[in-house]
């Protein structure tokens, strides 16, 4: 099923065709109707518009007075059944940047991933922003699948930051671990959720720079807002992390009980 592409256009949501230039982007999986931390996703899409990246690869003006009313005619126009991967988005247009929405069918979900270290030069050029540089990360998904990888770990000076679509976390000694705040990367909102499921739990979380190799015995999670925490099982080339089991399931249940039903908006 292809996706349904609409644009903010006269403040409403109107149908489009889609090939825009990303300028920001931000989704999540909607199952029958409910998603996860929606607050903060809205919260970061705001944040990510305003910023003083997005100014700079802009062409044009970022129409910052629309972006409450498109967020919830966005999300007002959301399908309630079924299940979903929508994108909410700012785009590059000829006349300026435009908000956005791409109603996409979600893909298979999966708990286990195979992660490969990538080799070549950081392609970001925006590395804080999710979406001017989506398109490039794609491309780098993809030739990483063509090695057998299902996700490709970016590196900043050695050190473990991201993956093309998602966040990293490990477990060192009980210790949940994330990457060092210096090592620049999208603030990943199921990051958020799992840094704030740990605090309540009493768990104590640690940012700090890790190099792969320092990962072996580590149980290591790729977190995103599609498959929630997924587990890696296997670095092809790289650390002899440890399988993923019993704890995995328990925060994939535990991530999956914050989900809550769409607001009531009008469009």
């Amino acid at each position: 099923m292809a996706a349904e592409v609409l644009r903010w256009r006269e403040g409403r949501l109107v149908p489009a065709s889609a090939g825009a230039p990303l300028l920001v982007a931000d989704s999540f999986l909607l199952d029958a109707g409910t998603v996860v931390a929606l607050d903060v996703h809205r919260d970061r899409f705001l944040r990510s518009i305003a910023s003083a990246e997005v100014a700079r690869v802009a062409d044009g003006p970022v129409p910052l007075a629309d972006a409450t009313g498109f967020w919830s005619s966005a999300v007002a126009a959301l399908p309630r059944q079924g299940a979903w991967f929508p994108r909410i988005e700012l785009v590059q247009t000829p006349a300026g940047p435009e908000y956005g929405l791409a109603v996409r069918p979600a893909p298979p979900l999966g708990r286990l991933v195979t992660a490969l270290t990538w080799d070549g030069p950081d392609p970001r050029r925006v590395p804080s922003v999710k979406g001017p540089d989506l398109e490039a990360l794609l491309r780098l998904r993809e030739a990483g699948r063509e090695r057998g990888a299902d996700e490709v770990v970016l590196l900043v000076d050695g050190a473990v930051a991201e993956g093309t679509t998602s966040s990293l976390a490990w477990w060192r000694d009980g210790v949940l671990c994330v990457p060092a705040d210096d090592l620049h990367r999208v603030a990943g909102v199921t990051e958020a959720c799992v840094i704030a499921m740990a605090v309540e739990a009493g768990v104590a979380v640690r940012r700090e720079r890790r190099r792969p190799d320092e990962l072996d015995a580590c149980e290591v999670w790729v977190l995103n807002a599609l498959h929630g925490i997924r587990g890696i099982e296997r670095w092809a080339g790289g650390p002899a992390v440890t399988a993923p089991g019993a704890r995995l399931d328990e925060w994939r249940s535990r991530l999956a009980a914050l989900a809550r039903p769409l607001p009531t908006l009008r469009p």
